[in-house]
């Protein structure tokens, strides 16, 4: 396979850093915004979730074998590596920082949702590049990200 920038155990390893700092934004807000601090715990329950079924896959006998196209892997590792550029992976590790400057819940919102959408675009691509068992785990993250989004876009058209 050709030299990609992102193996398995990395893009992995990324995953579970968003998601780490995914649950610490959410705790922050169930703290930060009373009235919404039952939906914000409750994310935060999720994404500590999708953390230990990322440790799961990171631990699990899958090596570095990766069972999609060159075709792909290459899409995927040219994603992933847009979405550092721009600053985007960046944003997603400091959770709690982008918490503690949210100085209202409309901030916070805009901001969860930003998240939310950047998750689940990376995750897209993670799935792109890897193989068929992985798939299936992060399909079911990615589709727990799209109800956190609805969740919030519905609380961000609500207030």
């Amino acid at each position: 396979m050709a030299g990609y920038r992102y193996k398995r155990s990395v893009l992995l390893e990324m995953a579970l850093a968003i998601e780490g700092s995914a649950r610490a934004f959410y705790a922050a807000l169930s703290g930060k915004f009373s009235e919404q601090g039952a939906l914000f715990k409750q994310l935060a329950r999720d994404e500590e979730e999708h953390e230990s079924e990322y440790r799961q896959l990171l631990s699990g006998k899958g090596s570095e074998a990766i069972y999609s196209t060159e075709e792909e892997r290459r899409v995927a590792d040219y994603g992933i590596q847009i979405l550092e550029d721009s600053g985007a992976i960046g944003n997603l590790r400091r959770g709690e920082e982008r918490a503690k400057a949210a100085g209202d819940l409309d901030t916070a919102l805009r901001i969860s949702a930003e998240m939310e959408k950047d998750t689940s675009f990376f995750y897209h691509n993670i799935a792109l590049g890897l193989g068929s068992e992985d798939r299936r785990v992060i399909y079911k993250i990615i589709e727990a990200e799209y109800g956190h989004l609805k969740k919030v876009l519905s609380l961000l058209h609500s207030s």
